[in-house]
């Protein structure tokens, strides 16, 4: 049952349930190490997976998918926030009748940033630009110790020499290792829920994006170089963990536990020490990310948003910021 009025916002999810990943991935753009990798080549292992957590993590669905569903209405416009992971499998589907009801009801989807061709070949140029060190530098010598150490891990792990990764800065690492430890695991951009429903759009629908390739860019070309490495350092964190969270996050998905979806994608985040990856991925993002929300609540038409469930959960989320808007 939906529960909505004028200008009031449920503070509990449709059919109270999510879809999440792990924070660097359902908080990021969803092409970005996407990009990189097709215009770097970039390819690493996929082997290393027990066969039990390959299992778990691409079993078939019994059940559909409910998905961390809102809606807040004003009184010219109906707005759907979908919370999803950037990447996918078959696990992710069906989608429960309420997600497609919502999105065959809309006008215009909205994306977390734009996937036309123009937008993802601007993307490769910006992020290749911004993301790569001159010639005689590299990732290694821009590294402190204790992450130096980390990162030389993973590479032994995955058997990689190296100057796989050391061409490039440590936000842009970050992101190619994400992306490939999601293909390792299974997953795939061209199954996410985001890419399932641009498709169905393309030729029906008016196709916009919450943020753009600029946006994105700047955002984490701009980080001091610390910021960057702390980035770097989640990222190793996490992988160490992925197999079995990546497990329980889809299930907790599947199932609708908002608090242990929440727990999962914040579990290195909140600590201290990444305050202020948390601050520009999360805190900054979504503010800016809520007020155009807000500008659509102020048009009229209905629009169906999908973004990293991450900006939907816990007290710094979309979700709440509108709520304390009085939505």
């Amino acid at each position: 049952m939906l529960m909505t009025s004028n200008r009031k916002f449920s503070k509990q999810p449709i059919a109270l349930v999510g879809l999440v990943y792990l924070a660097s991935q359902i908080l990021g753009v969803t092409s970005a190490g996407e990009a990189l990798n097709k215009e770097t080549g970039t390819q690493i292992p996929h082997g290393g997976i027990s066969d039990n957590v390959g299992q778990m993590i691409q079993r078939k669905p019994d059940s559909a998918a409910q998905g961390f569903l809102w809606r807040v209405k004003s009184t010219t416009s109906e707005v759907y926030l979908l919370g999803v992971s950037h990447w996918g499998n078959e696990r992710f589907y069906p989608l429960s009748p309420s997600i497609e009801t919502a999105f065959e009801s809309s006008d215009t989807l909205v994306l977390e940033t734009a996937l036309d061709t123009d937008s993802q070949k601007h993307l490769q140029e910006r992020l290749f630009a911004a993301g790569t060190y001159p010639a005689g530098e590299t990732l290694e010598q821009h590294l402190s110790a204790g992450v130096r150490d980390l990162y030389g891990e993973y590479l032994r792990d995955r058997h990689l020499a190296t100057e796989h990764l050391n061409r490039f800065r440590p936000w842009v690492a970050a992101w190619v290792i994400s992306r490939e430890e999601d293909r390792r695991l299974g997953l795939s951009y061209e199954q996410s829920v985001p890419m399932h429903f641009l498709k169905r759009a393309q030729g029906h629908k008016t196709v916009v994006g919450l943020e753009t390739a600029d946006d994105y860019v700047s955002l984490l070309g701009g980080w001091k170089e610390r910021t960057q490495e702390l980035f770097l350092k989640l990222t190793l964190l996490e992988i160490k963990d992925s197999p079995p969270a990546l497990g329980r996050l889809i299930d907790a998905w599947r199932s609708g536990d908002s608090t242990a979806a929440e727990s999962l994608t914040t579990k290195e985040m909140s600590k201290s020490e990444f305050q202020p990856v948390y601050k520009s991925l999360v805190i900054d993002r979504n503010a800016r990310m809520a007020g155009r929300v807000e500008q659509y609540l102020q048009a009229n038409g209905t629009y169906f948003v999908v973004l990293g469930a991450g900006h939907l959960l816990g007290k710094d989320s979309i979700i709440s910021l509108l709520g304390q808007k009085g939505y």
